[in-house]
């Protein structure tokens, strides 16, 4: 199956919000399709705050299910800004995450993000994902 949407936000500055970008608007447009054991999902995104030029983001992710108990994961994401180099850049990560417990993973995941040599990173990892049940009973 398939889903597509369009959202928009008008920002207002908020002495409420912790570090409010300050007023302006984001609009999004996504996109994403599910097909027998994969899924793919997209998302463009300008962010236009007052004081500053428009930020726009590309998001692309992609899980492929090789069995019920294992997942891989891709992601690629770029943003742009016109004038302001620590903003620009792109990444991207590959993780392969495993089922052990019918609610617990292992993974392992590798991230790379390239800003032209301003805060550029690479990092692996590996880990585990629990989820707990918040249900109460009598």
């Amino acid at each position: 199956g398939y889903s597509i949407g369009l959202q928009h936000v008008q920002l207002a500055k908020s002495k409420a919000t912790a570090k409010s970008p300050g007023e302006g608007e984001v609009t999004r447009l996504w996109g994403a399709f599910k097909h027998d054991g994969w899924e793919l999902s997209i998302s463009l995104e300008n962010i236009s705050l007052n004081h500053r030029q428009d930020l726009q983001h590309f998001f692309v992710s992609s899980n492929i299910f090789l069995t019920k108990k294992t997942k891989v994961a891709l992601t690629y994401g770029e943003s742009h800004v016109a004038d302001d180099k620590a903003l620009n850049g792109a990444g991207g990560s590959f993780g392969v995450f495993y089922h052990i417990l019918p609610k617990t993973q292992v993974y392992s995941l590798i991230n790379v993000i390239d800003r032209d040599g301003i805060n550029d990173r690479q990092v692996f990892s590996i880990g585990f994902i629990h989820n707990f049940d918040l249900k109460y009973s009598q």
